[in-house]
């Protein structure tokens, strides 16, 4: 049988963005498939239109496979990294794409619901977020509402996908997620809710935003009484000096009888109602 053969192109399933902070250095990987395997590489950085070519000192290749050695050190190094390979049929025509960004901690995920499954299981859903630049992975934290003990702390590494498993009956619960990556984690994202008795139905409460990692949730629940009580009592004291204040003032304006005399008694009509000050509705 004849065995076919053709020039260099791009393997499949390799990863085209690499993160990478200043005076970082990362290795970035180029593959491809080509018959003959005998293949040359060659190494090129392209920013703003300017193709640089890149030194075989920071170059090692085995076979069909090349890696670059490529550090970081301004912002002019972030562009793209072209590999190209040859074989005795000549150049590959298309080179392999590699894009060098800013790393940084990434995004939260993004609208995250509760679903009940069929198997009596509670699950939460999300959106996976901007990963960084780098590969991210997620995590979902359950604490239990009344004792802040952890129930659960599960680790997703494709998608933040979370089946909640082994939830009791009558259970209040904070569902904490987030995604986290080399360079750190995203903020968090809230959700509450409890389980009945019988632990067949789950009662959501919606999502509460994108509160940082110092959220409410950290926070003792006797300090939030604790504080809920103060204020309460801060208003009842400031509306019984109010109510004070104005009887005072009150028992001031009204006029003494001791102080009437005689004779102004005398110039009344007895078949009028005195005037004391008091405002009558009818």
């Amino acid at each position: 049988m004849k065995r076919s053969v053709f020039r260099p192109t791009c393997a499949g399933d390799q990863t085209r963005v690499y993160g990478a902070a200043r005076e970082e250095t990362i290795t970035v990987s180029c593959r491809l498939e080509a018959s003959p395997p005998v293949v040359a590489f060659s190494w090129r950085f392209n920013s703003s239109g300017d193709v640089v070519d890149l030194k075989d000192e920071y170059v090692a290749s085995d076979g069909l496979s090349s890696l670059l050695q490529y550090t970081v050190k301004s912002e002019l190094d972030y562009g793209t990294l072209l590999c190209w390979g040859s074989n005795v049929l000549g150049m590959q025509q298309e080179p392999c794409v590699f894009r060098v960004v800013p790393a940084e901690p990434p995004d939260a995920p993004e609208n995250c619901t509760f679903r009940n499954q069929p198997n009596e299981t509670l699950s939460v859903i999300c959106e996976a977020g901007y990963d960084g630049g780098l590969k991210q992975e997620f995590v979902a934290e359950v604490i239990d509402m009344r004792t802040r003990r952890l129930l659960l702390n599960i680790t997703e590494t494709t998608t933040p996908y979370f089946q909640l498993v082994g939830l009791a009956g009558e259970t209040s619960f904070v569902v904490r997620i987030y995604a986290k990556n080399s360079k750190g984690r995203s903020a968090k994202k809230i959700m509450r809710g409890y389980t009945d008795r019988d632990s067949t139905e789950r009662h959501i409460a919606p999502v509460m935003g994108q509160p940082s990692a110092n959220n409410f949730s950290d926070v003792p629940i006797a300090q939030i009484l604790g504080c809920v009580v103060g204020i309460l009592g801060s208003l009842v004291l400031i509306a019984l000096v109010a109510v004070l204040v104005v009887r005072l003032k009150k028992d001031k304006k009204q006029p003494s009888k001791s102080k009437v005399t005689a004779a102004e008694t005398k110039e009344e009509d007895p078949d009028l109602i005195p005037n004391r000050g008091w405002c009558i509705l009818a």
